[in-house]
């Protein structure tokens, strides 16, 4: 094999949608223009682009608390998902 290959582990794949990261159930790189869904119930088509490290984007807290209590992990009272999302 020449040149470096790249690995993605599936879980940690977040699409980013409207400056907020989400979270799915993804057991493969989506196609462009697939439909992805979210852990929140949003649903966009996947596209690629290369972003710019100083773009920055912000948790979605409604797919952390629901991946939190899907993977039967603690969800504090004070999480910031029972605030609403940014």
């Amino acid at each position: 094999m020449t040149g470096a290959r790249i690995m993605v582990e599936m879980p940690h794949v977040r699409p980013v949608i409207a400056g907020v990261w989400h979270t799915t159930r993804l057991s493969r790189f989506p196609a462009s223009g697939e439909p992805v869904t979210t852990l929140c119930g949003l649903t966009e088509p996947a596209g690629y682009s290369d972003q710019s490290s100083t773009q920055l984007a912000v948790p979605c807290w409604e797919c952390d608390r629901r991946y939190r209590t899907e993977n039967h992990l603690t969800v504090p009272p004070n999480h910031p998902a029972f605030r609403g999302n940014p």
